[in-house]
């Protein structure tokens, strides 16, 4: 049943949390599910927040196509959390939990 609870869960989201990869991007569940759902949300007036976390590299070129790029992340695609040292993580996923928690508008506008 989990496949039906995320198709609930992706038509109420308020936000959407994106931890980026190759295997996130490679994912054809994300692309063909999930993903076009909340870019469809978060293009409606009061859509999903979609917040990128780029934990690895990734081609920008896969990024584009991906969509997210649109998207103000935590950090930058050419800044992974992968090369950061535990207190930069931290810090990035206290930052992350506060805009969470705040419920900030639009991921556009961090």
């Amino acid at each position: 049943m989990w496949k039906i609870e995320i198709a609930k869960a992706l038509t109420v989201a308020s936000a959407a949390v994106c931890l980026v990869s190759i295997d996130f991007i490679n994912s054809d569940f994300i692309n063909e599910v999930e993903l076009p759902e909340l870019l469809r949300q978060a293009d409606q007036d009061s859509g999903t927040c979609i917040v990128p976390v780029f934990l690895r590299p990734v081609m920008n070129s896969a990024l584009s196509r991906s969509g997210l790029l649109a998207f103000q992340g935590i950090n930058a695609p050419q800044d992974p959390v992968a090369a950061w040292t535990d207190t930069k993580r931290e810090r990035c996923w206290m930052r992350l939990a506060e805009l969470v928690e705040k419920g900030k508008g639009r991921a556009r506008n961090i």
